[in-house]
């Protein structure tokens, strides 16, 4: 079941629909058109990032090699190329 926790209409007009499971956003994704039937032509789901601090990375985590982006992903049990872009938030000689 998709349970819409809140709805934030913006400046321009659009909707905001926050979603409050992983299962009801999976849900709403694999039915789109469907979905988007329900609101007027030019409706459209758009996906965006989101960022994340992530305690406890290994040191030989090395952002710039996909294997370890992917190796990360696999151990989370995320989908492949779910994380964009990694960088240490400290620099490397501290």
């Amino acid at each position: 079941m998709c349970r819409v926790g809140e709805v934030a209409k913006l400046a321009n007009g659009s909707l905001v629909l926050e979603i409050q499971t992983c299962e009801g956003a999976d849900h709403i994704c694999q039915h789109r058109f469907t979905f988007l039937a329900a609101f007027e032509p030019s409706a459209a789901i758009c996906e965006h990032p989101h960022p994340l601090i992530v305690r406890f990375i290994p040191i030989h985590f090395w952002p710039d090699c996909p294997e370890d982006m992917h190796e990360i992903e696999e151990q989370n049990r995320w989908d492949k190329n779910t994380i964009i872009k990694a960088w240490w938030i400290k620099p490397e000689e501290k």
